[in-house]
């Protein structure tokens, strides 16, 4: 209401739920805050390229209920467009997104293939490689999808497979519960590397935690960090490391979800 009574295109302004999710709630607006949908939005388009760009993975029809579920090596089809993915080789959405859509900022950061397809759950192209090795190619005006072998898409990984992430290991040196306030060291020391130093021995969210606290504007309670030591002392007393190690060797465990999905939930239970 505040924009459109101050914008010269106020009359024309309308609300775009940008998902399934905030659309239920924009059901329950007041009839003056004027909506529309994305159908109408698109109306008389059929494909939406979103990042231009190709891929190989094996195709995957994908429910909402189980958008969370997804591999790195998988090329997803979507019934909706969900809040958020992680790493997939490439997307199709069958409802269309906005280009400011999170998935696809996600798509655009990991160089991955995302598109909208009107009718995409029922794409009879895509059904018929459903489970199938592929390669999804998303261009500025059409797209294509090919089937590869599975040897195909292991040459195409090795070749575009992402850099390693240069992760420094634990400071273990650091062995006592910490007021929030010492977590970083104090300048003349840059913000820059205090976080440097102080991430490998307490993790990003508690140093992070210890920046904002530095700063008299924003709020934050009281509080102290305890370091990753004592996570690294259960974690090898409990012989809980070397079954981790066991889990990323095991082909089973990398390459099958359900088994990865069961493993995993009985480390969780170990831990507990």
């Amino acid at each position: 209401r505040a924009v459109r009574d101050h914008a010269w295109f106020g009359d024309a302004l309308r609300f775009h739920p940008t998902s399934d999710a905030i659309a239920a709630v924009a059901a329950a607006l007041p009839p003056d805050i004027a909506q529309i949908s994305t159908d109408e939005l698109f109306a008389g388009i059929d494909y939406q390229p979103l990042n231009l760009a190709s891929s190989m993975g094996q195709l995957r029809f994908v429910p909402a209920e189980e958008s969370f579920d997804v591999a790195f090596r998988e090329i997803v089809v979507l019934e909706t467009v969900p809040n958020d993915i992680a790493v997939v080789a490439g997307i199709v959405t069958q409802t269309f997104q906005t280009p400011l859509s999170h998935i696809n900022v996600l798509s655009q950061n990991r160089g991955t293939p995302n598109m909208g397809l009107r009718g995409a759950w029922t794409n009879e192209t895509l059904r018929a490689l459903d489970g199938a090795w592929v390669e999804l190619r998303v261009g500025a005006f059409d797209w294509s999808v090919r089937q590869v072998t599975e040897a195909e898409a292991e040459t195409w990984w090795e070749a575009n497979r992402p850099a390693p992430l240069d992760v420094p290991p634990m400071d273990l040196s650091v062995q006592a519960i910490t007021p929030i306030g010492a977590v970083l060291a104090p300048p003349p020391s840059t913000l820059q590397d205090a976080l440097h130093h102080a991430i490998p021995a307490f993790g990003g969210k508690v140093s992070h935690f210890a920046a904002m606290a530095r700063v008299d504007a924003i709020p934050t309670p009281a509080a102290f960090a305890v370091p990753v030591f004592f996570f690294d002392q259960f974690m090898e007393q409990n012989g809980l490391w070397d079954e981790l190690d066991a889990m990323l060797v095991d082909p089973e465990f990398v390459n099958d979800r359900a088994i990865k999905r069961a493993r995993l939930a009985a480390l969780r239970a170990s831990i507990e």
